[in-house]
């Protein structure tokens, strides 16, 4: 059976998917030459040589056509840094012409000589489900979104049950308070009546050998674009996809293939560096989602890749990458040219083990690179990580404390105020105060506190209150206290909350 290789171009700007067929009319096939050469020069011109490594969809006939929608990026390095498990997920469309199932190929180049490379088949919600919701992949960022809330909810309650009826009727529009969009989850459409493509073979082999072997029938550009990998390895992938139409081709992927492989890190003079699997083409992916889960011990950092401040949530960017689907081809490109951005988030998990991860729309990756260092405050990390989950695990009960605690304050505080002593009734005032205060008010309740009996004048007027009558002075004491309960409150807890925060997610 014959199975032709695409040409393969690498773009410096602009890249993911390579679909370009071996053969077509001489005219056309001297012209793509021509405006590839002009092309090629224009981007070595404007921009620095940078080679990185790239997942490139190849079909086997010329009439295919194929693009990368979702690709998913999972790096864990080994705790000595010598080597990493990574895992590539790219979820594509490959459209055919005619019925029946093609061939098509999936190249991975890698530094070095990978181990245990395995392949498969998989729709993208079970990748996420199996994968991406690791938990020290997104299930971290999950947790850090959960919490925040609760610290939301702890903080909010906090107010209401000091301001009472007030407060509760000013966050009625904003209750309950919801989660920050942390998370980066895809919300595929379920790939339930589409077939998975078959995967035949995997082999790793020498760059150099596969471009000697495949010389006949690679196109310069094609050389051109692996020679920066032909002392590495590279990972050949060869699959069989059913045909797809027009219609279902402008849908957004929902199946891909999963390759997990053990990579060896190269040791430089600075600092341990992976070089990632990301794409390079013509067209950059919807979305990109790189995660690293860093040992407690190890610092991460990336290099080439340049982050937009004002980008939008990841769950925002993730979103839109999704909604691109069923638009034409033209208009999915303009919008993702004008679209483009990329954010860079960072979390612990309850070990204190660190996960970095990024999110990019639209954007190509061409040099990316993952340093790896060891950090010796990895065991305060961790111990912050344990006293951070522990502060917000008695959030509930320290808020409940502070409400007490300025509920307490400030009957002595208003006592203070009116030069009233400490009523008989003390106990039961307080008690009252607080089942009553969060339906209430306590600038209401506080006028059944004092001795009916009114302070002792010694006929002082002196200062800015002495002029006032007894009655407002009484209403500006209460009013100066029910303020105080609000404010302490909100102080304490919210404070409690960022300490927890900090110490739990960096």
């Amino acid at each position: 059976m014959r199975r032709g290789v695409g040409r393969i171009s690498r773009n410096f700007t602009h890249s993911p998917v390579t679909v370009i067929p071996k053969r077509m009319p001489r005219e056309k096939k001297l012209g793509g030459r021509f405006a590839g050469i002009a092309a090629l020069g224009l981007i070595l011109c404007l921009v620095p040589c940078a080679h990185s490594e790239a997942a490139i969809l190849v079909p086997a006939t010329p009439a295919d056509a194929g693009r990368i929608d979702y690709q998913t990026v999972i790096v864990r390095p080994s705790s000595e840094n010598a080597k990493a498990r990574v895992t590539i997920f790219c979820a594509f469309r490959l459209r055919r012409p005619v019925s029946g199932s093609g061939e098509a190929s999936l190249l991975i180049p890698v530094d070095g000589l990978p181990e245990s490379a395995v392949a498969q088949a998989v729709a993208l919600d079970r990748f996420d489900r199996t994968a991406t919701h690791a938990a020290d992949l997104e299930k971290a960022f999950y947790d850090e979104a959960r919490m925040t809330r609760r610290g939301r909810v702890c903080l909010a309650t906090a107010i209401g049950a000091g301001g009472g009826l007030p407060a509760w009727l000013l966050l009625a529009p904003r209750w309950p308070p919801r989660a920050p969009p942390l998370t980066a989850v895809v919300h595929a459409p379920s790939a339930a009546d589409e077939a998975l493509p078959v995967v035949k073979t995997i082999r790793v082999v020498p760059t150099q050998q596969y471009m000697r072997l495949s010389a006949d029938r690679l196109e310069p550009r094609t050389l051109e674009a692996l020679r920066p990998f032909r002392r590495g390895s590279m990972i050949v992938v060869e699959f069989s996809a059913p045909a797809e139409s027009d219609a279902s081709y402008r849908r957004a992927a929902a199946t891909g293939i999963r390759v997990t492989y053990e990579a060896p890190i190269p040791r430089s003079d600075s600092s341990p560096s992976l070089r990632l699997p990301t794409t390079t083409a013509l067209e950059a992916p919807a979305l990109t989602r790189i995660y690293v889960a860093a040992h407690w011990r190890q610092e991460v950092f990336f290099e080439g890749i340049r982050f937009d401040e004002d980008a939008p949530s990841p769950q925002k960017i993730a979103d839109d990458a999704t909604a691109l689907s069923g638009l034409p081809e033209w208009a999915r490109r303009s919008r993702l040219a004008r679209t483009a951005c990329a954010r860079r988030s960072s979390t612990l998990t309850v070990s204190g083990d660190r996960t970095l991860r990024v999110v990019v729309r639209g954007r190509d990756l061409p040099d990316v690179r993952v340093h790896i260092e060891n950090s010796g405050a990895g065991a305060l990390r961790a111990t912050g990580t344990a006293v951070g989950t522990i502060l917000y695990g008695l959030l509930w009960p320290l808020t409940a404390a502070a409400y007490l605690a300025a509920l307490w304050l400030a009957l002595r505080v208003y006592l203070w105020l009116i030069s009233s002593p400490v009523p008989p009734e003390w106990r039961r005032a307080y008690v009252l105060s607080v089942a009553l205060s969060p339906l209430l008010t306590l600038w209401f309740l506080l006028r059944y506190v004092r001795r009916p009996w009114p302070p002792s004048d010694d006929g002082n007027r002196s200062g800015a209150l002495g002029v006032l009558s007894m009655a407002t002075y009484d209403c500006v004491a209460r009013l100066v206290v029910w303020a105080l309960v609000v404010c302490s409150t909100w102080v304490v807890v919210r404070t409690l909350a960022g300490v927890a925060a900090r110490l739990r997610f960096g």
